[in-house]
């Protein structure tokens, strides 16, 4: 796999332009396999939203209500996105917010789940890590934070208290990502992310009309007055991206 990697790079790099047809449908093909093993890995390890990273580690799968329904998207298999009604997720954990997601927004990475090139999708996975919206109910730890504050979220799922949080590396954070497979794969893994597949936690993302946030206090940001939400959302992934992009590159 990462020969056919290197060849199609260098091949790009010496001609200038796209690289030949036949080494993109071998990268195609080859990134097909590597998913499908990675998921037969995982479903054979049996990882998925019941674990728990560590002691100190949030609920992956949050409390249902059970009565109410919401709109999300989700991923029925590849290329095959669907809106459908799924249960309204409620707070599982103390330090959890109920957010009413008012603005989200697709990013270019949803396209890997779009066309099944990230391992860790089940049919039913809610998508969707750049959202903001309205705090509709907190839990009982929860002190920053109140009913009715319109607040935005980043991607990444931070703890606030492992080493890599509190070093400032809080998408790498220690305790919110259960996949043991990702370990496997990397040597460390990631920290949770929203709607982003079961290897980086198996958490609900926020193209729905709610989303749990676990750990409220760290991972929402108030919105002051005077900005509005379609400037607001730009800081949930698109200019933080950006920004260390500029960073890196100088």
């Amino acid at each position: 796999y990462g020969n056919i990697i290197s060849e199609y790079y260098t091949a790009q790099q010496h001609r200038n332009t796209a690289a030949p047809s036949h080494l993109t449908s071998k990268l195609a093909t080859m990134t097909g396999r590597l998913v499908e093993g990675v998921d037969a890995l995982m479903n054979k390890m049996n990882v998925g939203s019941e674990g728990i990273r560590a002691e100190c580690g949030p609920t992956v799968a949050a409390k249902t209500h059970p009565e109410a329904k919401m709109h999300a998207v989700s991923w029925m298999g590849k290329k095959n996105m669907q809106v459908k009604d799924v249960p309204r997720p409620m707070v599982t954990d103390p330090a959890d917010v109920l957010l009413r997601v008012t603005n989200t927004a697709i990013c270019g990475s949803d396209l890997h789940l779009y066309l099944h090139g990230m391992p860790g999708l089940r049919s039913g996975d809610v998508l969707g890590h750049e959202f903001m919206g309205v705090v509709e109910e907190v839990g009982e730890s929860v002190t920053k934070l109140k009913r009715g504050e319109r607040v935005l979220v980043a991607f990444d799922i931070a703890c606030g208290q492992c080493f890599f949080c509190n070093h400032g590396y809080q998408s790498s954070c220690d305790h919110t990502n259960p996949s043991k497979v990702q370990e496997l794969m990397y040597g460390q893994a990631a920290g949770g992310f929203f709607g982003y597949s079961h290897l980086t936690g198996g958490y609900q993302g926020g193209q729905a009309e709610y989303v749990r946030v676990p750990y409220g206090d760290i991972n929402c940001l108030k919105v002051p007055e005077g900005l509005s939400d379609h400037e607001a959302l730009f800081l949930t992934d698109i200019l933080p991206t950006a920004w260390h992009a500029c960073e890196m590159g100088e």
